[in-house]
């Protein structure tokens, strides 16, 4: 799979995935916070007199979609680890090994969806 290219630089690789994993760190602490201040939000929606339950089921589904996002960091974050450590193995084969083939896929299928800047 690397055959087509002229090759990579292996330590500028494992710097920017090392940057990748605190950045995934970083963005999945920060949205940790921001849930747990929401799902207060919501015991305070359903707690009101009459429960406004409608709004807090949308804020419950928001929620949800967002500790999902935090468990796809945490699995791209483990991707990366498993990359950066097997970054030699990548610059001494000729083409990409079998064990390495979904990793990497996974890294270049995630990388536009998700937000980290």
């Amino acid at each position: 799979m690397l055959g087509m290219f002229n090759g990579f630089n292996g330590r500028k690789l494992k710097a920017q995935l090392k940057m990748a994993v605190s950045r995934f760190q970083i963005t999945s602490n920060k949205r940790t916070a921001l849930i747990k201040q929401e799902m207060r939000n919501v015991a305070r929606l359903l707690a009101e007199n009459p429960p406004r339950e409608e709004n807090a089921r949308i804020k419950a589904e928001a929620l949800i979609r967002e500790d999902n996002m935090i468990e796809a960091y945490d699995i791209l974050s483990l991707e990366c680890e498993l990359l950066s450590e097997r970054i030699k193995l990548l610059e001494f084969s000729k083409d990409c090994p079998l064990d390495l083939v979904a990793c990497i896929s996974t890294l270049i299928y995630a990388s536009p969806r998700v937000d980290i800047a």
